[in-house]
């Protein structure tokens, strides 16, 4: 069962992120966390496309395919475990409990990145959804091609990359270049619509580009 994030309003959000910012170490900084989320990612896909040679057009036919898995997991996941209590309780307590809980719909701008914290996914998981992607590499490697295996890792693993830009966008002050140029704004607003508490377990699950929610009828522009 789930449940919403507490409190509601916008004096209350904030006062809710002032305490979790308070639980953040000393020594965290969330400029250094995203820079390390980038380059991890970056050196996962090096080593997965390196060994790509001379790759044929059904090769490349992984391209769309493995983006739109990407983009239902995407959907799927935000749908169930981050806002439904499941085993994998800490993907609701961050998600939910947390980050929603401290940003809501009218007070999405982080104002301080040791913020970050709340709005990045940890280091380790970047791992785990590389160890996740692993199996649909030698999958597709064995079904298709080498070739194969290793583009539709690349773009189902670079899809965390997309997401963790795109959600840090979102959440980035209109005034910053990251937060204020035309297509973070275009983007942010099904996702602005996902942080009001009254459509958060119903509506606008993709953070990327809303199409499963297209697809599923879940989309609220």
């Amino acid at each position: 069962m789930a449940h919403a994030p507490e409190p509601t309003d916008l004096r209350g959000a904030l006062r809710r992120r002032e305490e979790f910012l308070a639980q953040v170490p000393s020594w965290y900084r969330g400029e250094a966390h995203f820079a390390a989320t980038n380059v991890f990612c970056l050196a996962i896909l090096w080593l997965a496309l390196r060994g790509i040679s001379r790759p044929a057009w059904w090769d490349f036919a992984m391209i769309p395919v493995a983006f739109l898995y990407a983009n239902y997991f995407e959907w799927r996941l935000h749908r169930g475990p981050l806002h439904h209590r499941t085993r994998f309780s800490i993907l609701y307590d961050r998600h939910t409990l947390q980050h929603h809980a401290s940003f809501q719909h009218d007070s999405m701008a982080i104002r301080d990145l040791r913020e970050l914290r709340m709005v990045l996914f940890p280091l380790p998981a970047l791992f785990v959804a590389a160890l996740l992607d692993l199996p649909l590499l030698v999958a597709v490697g064995r079904l298709v091609s080498p070739n194969a295996g290793r583009i539709f890792f690349g773009v189902a693993f670079g899809y965390y990359l997309l997401y963790e830009w795109c959600h840090l966008a979102y959440h980035m002050p209109e005034s910053s270049w990251m937060g204020g140029n035309p297509v973070t704004r275009w983007l942010r607003t099904t996702h602005t619509r996902h942080h009001d508490p009254k459509r958060m377990l119903r509506k606008n699950f993709n953070v990327t580009f809303p199409i499963f929610d297209a697809l599923m009828g879940t989309l609220e522009k």
